[in-house]
C-alpha cells in the first residue's frame, strides 16, 4: 500500500508515460538529444544518474508517443524521436533527466514538407532576383 498523499501527482521518474495524439489531432515531431553531464564521476552520482536513465530510457521506450529511441555506444547520452501534442508531454516523458543531463530538442520537418518549402524559397528568390 503506498503512503503518498493521494492529492500529489505521481512520481513523474516511475509515472506511465501519455498516450499518443490530442483531442485535435495536432501534434509536433520533436528529435530530443541527451547527453550526460560531464561532471558526473563520483561513484553514488554515476549510480544516480545510471538508475535515471533506466527509468527514463524504458519510459520512452514503452510510450506510444515515441517512434525511435536509442542510446549512443561511444558516450554517455542517447535520444528519442518522440511525437507530442503539449509541451507538458515532453516533461513528462524526460521527467529527472534534466536534472543529469543536457537535453536538446529540435523540432522534426517530414522531409516532403521541408523541401517543398525550400522549393518555394527559391521560386521565390527567382521572382525576386
Amino acid at each position: 500500500m503506498s503512503t503518498a498523499d493521494p492529492g500529489l501527482t505521481p512520481d513523474p521518474v516511475t509515472a506511465p508515460a501519455p498516450g499518443p495524439g490530442s483531442p485535435d489531432g495536432a501534434s509536433l515531431l520533436l528529435h530530443v538529444r541527451w547527453t550526460a553531464f560531464p561532471s558526473i564521476h563520483r561513484i553514488e552520482d554515476v549510480a544516480h544518474l545510471q538508475r535515471t536513465v533506466i527509468a527514463v530510457m524504458e519510459r520512452i521506450a514503452t510510450s506510444p508517443r515515441t517512434r525511435a529511441h536509442g542510446m549512443f555506444a561511444d558516450g554517455r547520452g542517447g535520444f528519442a524521436l518522440v511525437e507530442i501534442a503539449r509541451p507538458t508531454e515532453l516533461l513528462e516523458l524526460f521527467a529527472g533527466l534534466a536534472d543529469v543531463a543536457t537535453l536538446e530538442v529540435h523540432p522534426v520537418a517530414e522531409t516532403a514538407d521541408a523541401l517543398r518549402h525550400l522549393r518555394g524559397l527559391l521560386v521565390t528568390e527567382d521572382l525576386i532576383g
